[in-house]
């Protein structure tokens, strides 16, 4: 956690004095806080934003059978064959992106 803080300088003198309470003392007893209106409305907006899955919890498996096959370039001579190519394996791309946004766009495609 510390590496985190100074890797992205954020200091916070509350939750440096419970640390260093907590290192002298083993334990700490907090006192209940009062909380303005401010706080709550905070703390609910961290909240409702903690319940949304990252993107990293929705990726996708990618299938890479289907990318070697999209990849194959064989009997293409011609230009429009080649052009032809390059559309079916950028739709392939994002067919198969572990990413949900760029799985959504293949429709308009």
């Amino acid at each position: 956690m510390e590496k985190f803080l100074k890797q992205h300088n954020i200091n916070n003198p509350k939750y440096n004095n419970l640390v260093r309470t907590l290192e002298k003392e083993g334990t700490l007893i907090l006192e209940p806080e009062i909380l303005t209106d401010e706080d709550v409305t905070r703390q609910l907006k961290i909240q409702s934003q903690d319940q949304v899955p990252s993107s990293t919890e929705t990726l996708q498996k990618v299938n890479p059978d289907t990318l070697r096959k999209a990849w194959d370039t064989s009997q293409r001579s011609q230009k429009d064959d080649w052009v032809e190519w390059m559309r079916g394996f950028s739709i392939s791309l994002l067919k198969e992106s572990p990413s949900p946004a760029l799985r959504s766009v293949v429709h308009i495609s």
